[in-house]
């Protein structure tokens, strides 16, 4: 019996050109690629590495929406510190206007460049008035699977100005609930606060103030009011 001569069904599957439009510079270039499926027309969105460096660093400015508009733009001048933040929980305490936020904003930022993490960033005072308004709406969600969700993100949460919020029954125990939380879970956290760990004991709860320190390096920045300085 003759043996039938073999077809080749990858035939297509060869270096073939094709061109494009860049999506930065709108410019048409061609380029070679392998299609992965037969009819498949490949696309390439960037012409070359400049637009590519371009089109990275606009997906990376529309992560930063996270950050308050102040914060996004300034350059931290503690790049040491900022380095441990980025894998390890830590508690930034110090005076107003000391740089407290600016040091988080720096970590957030550097977190934000691998575009697999994620970051949650609340202002703690302003958290804790949305859930408190939870009590006066008629709203599917209610306060605790807010503070739930908060507390389990997977990601990086960063808590600016705990402490800043008047001190009720209900503050305490969210805080206390949050900490916890994510301290057990060993859920990468970072916090700044005008209260020392001392002053979180004595006016918030001790078991908030012992978690804390347990999870976080501590970082007391002292100085000058910036704020005012600029003045």
């Amino acid at each position: 019996m003759v043996e039938k001569e073999k077809i080749n069904t990858n035939t297509w599957r060869k270096p073939t050109k094709y061109k494009d439009t860049c999506i930065i510079c709108g410019k048409e270039f061609e380029f070679e690629a392998i299609p992965e499926e037969r009819w498949a027309r490949p696309k390439r969105y960037l012409c070359s590495d400049k637009c590519k460096a371009i089109y990275k660093e606009k997906l990376y400015r529309k992560r930063l929406i996270i950050i308050p508009i102040k914060f996004r733009d300034i350059e931290c001048d503690k790049p040491g510190i900022m380095k441990q933040g980025i894998k390890r929980s830590m508690f930034i305490t110090g005076g107003a206007g000391v740089g407290k936020t600016v040091l988080m904003a720096g970590i957030v930022k550097e977190i934000l460049r691998d575009k697999e993490k994620e970051v949650e960033w609340i202002s703690y005072p302003g958290f804790i008035m949305e859930l408190q308004s939870l009590f006066r709406k008629d709203d599917e969600v209610t306060p605790f699977e807010m503070a739930e969700e908060i507390a389990s993100f997977s990601g990086t949460l960063a808590i600016d100005d705990i402490g800043a919020e008047k001190m009720t029954a209900f503050v305490q125990q969210i805080t206390y609930y949050i900490i916890n939380y994510r301290e057990q879970e060993m859920l990468h956290t970072l916090i700044t606060s005008n209260f020392s760990l001392q002053q979180i004991d004595e006016q918030i709860d001790t078991r908030v103030s012992s978690r804390i320190g347990g999870m976080c390096k501590i970082v007391k920045l002292t100085g000058k009011d910036r704020r005012l300085e600029k003045k």
